[in-house]
């Protein structure tokens, strides 16, 4: 087993330079947010808040043949629903924290910065996420969307992942061992 431990001493550290953050738009984004800034903070790092939906009219995929034209709209105006009251939770979250922050281009590393596409969301992190130095996500704790974001980052995304519990609103403790099993699969 090889392990590295991560620490900072306030100043920028180049190990952890670049985080993304999946928000989902729903309960336990705040928790999961509040991890990756504090994180952000003491590396001095770019926090990327990483927010994906779905096209609304994907759920026609679903229906059967005998989906009348009205039952199809309407499916569609709630699909649409869900996706605009999901964006405006999890951009929620964002603006909250960057305003009690006053966040931005921060000379000295730390800003967050914030990225919202049509995309499923366990895609988007992983397209980030290979770019990135940790992905942070909420702990699936028996949900399917969180459970197929960390399914996505851990076998796609190439880099490590902090799975936070969303209840929980800091990381706890101030190390970070990050450690894997030395083979060449581990070591891509």
């Amino acid at each position: 087993m090889t392990a590295s431990t991560l620490m900072t001493s306030g100043a920028a550290d180049p190990a952890l330079s670049r985080l993304v953050v999946s928000l989902l738009g729903r309960d336990g984004d705040d928790a999961v947010f509040a991890a990756a800034v504090d994180l952000g903070q003491r590396f001095a790092a770019e926090v990327m808040a990483l927010h994906g939906h779905g096209d609304p009219r994907d759920v026609l995929t679903i229906v059967g043949p005998g989906t009348t034209a009205t039952m199809s709209e309407t499916l569609i105006a709630a699909a649409e629903k869900q996706v605009a009251e999901r964006h405006k939770r999890a951009l929620a979250v964002f603006e909250k924290r960057r305003d009690e922050l006053g966040a931005g281009n921060d000379a000295a590393g730390f800003a967050l910065r914030w990225r919202d596409e049509e995309s499923k969301q366990g895609d988007l992190m992983t397209r980030y996420a290979i770019s990135a130095d940790l992905a942070v996500t909420a702990r699936p704790d028996g949900d399917v969307e969180r459970g197929e974001v960390l399914e996505a980052l851990l076998f796609q995304g190439g880099g490590p992942v902090l799975s936070v519990p969303p209840a929980t609103p800091v990381v706890a403790g101030r190390h970070i061992a990050v450690a894997w099993d030395g083979g060449a699969p581990a070591a891509r």
